[in-house]
């Protein structure tokens, strides 16, 4: 019988939107508990990111801001990273960018210690179908861009700049083609990496 090794634990509030986010202790000692706070609107306008390592007692803290534009669509992004003494050590902007058709197309991430190194993501080649993550209220990093565009996209890349050159680090994978349910969802996809 399988079971569950770790659990993730999302507390929410009266409108059931997530409001702190508990991870299991990692492999490194370290656990990281999220704080997530919503606008009059619904909309979320701030989470705090506080990493604790069991080791030796330190911590940090990721504090993330968000603006969004008259269609409700996040389009600024600021970072600051503090330790345990409240002393910053990490601060920077990400600014998005959609298509007319209200689709992710840019990500530019820029670090306020370094404004001639920027990191570029960019998402592409559309298709006409739903995406299964658009406007879920998901907070996990690794999910929250999905949910900011109506289709799927099929092309990702990253590339990273310094002084307005291309650093030779790219990132890059094509999705060949989804497999679509009878609801126009996708089921699954092939990727190619690059």
């Amino acid at each position: 019988m399988l079971q569950l090794d770790k659990t993730t634990e999302v507390q929410y509030n009266t409108l059931f939107q997530p409001i702190k986010i508990i991870e299991p202790i990692n492999t490194s000692n370290i656990q990281s508990v999220d704080y997530l706070i919503y606008d009059s609107q619904g909309r979320l306008s701030e989470k705090n990111r506080v990493s604790t390592n069991f080791t030796d007692g330190s911590s940090d803290t990721r504090n993330f801001k968000y603006s969004y534009n008259s269609n409700n669509k996040i389009i600024l992004i600021q970072e600051k990273t503090t330790d345990s003494f409240g002393d910053v050590y990490g601060e920077a902007t990400k600014t998005l960018t959609y298509d007319s058709d209200g689709n992710l197309r840019l990500i530019e991430q820029i670090a306020a210690s370094n404004p001639n190194y920027k990191v570029e993501i960019k998402y592409d080649n559309y298709d006409s179908y739903k995406n299964p993550y658009a406007n879920v209220n998901v907070p996990f990093e690794d999910a929250f861009f999905l949910r900011l565009s109506k289709n799927n996209y099929r092309k990702y890349s990253k590339i990273t700049y310094s002084n307005s050159y291309p650093t030779g680090t790219y990132e890059t994978s094509e999705i060949s083609g989804y497999e679509y349910n009878e609801n126009g969802y996708p089921k699954f996809a092939e990727y190619q990496c690059n």
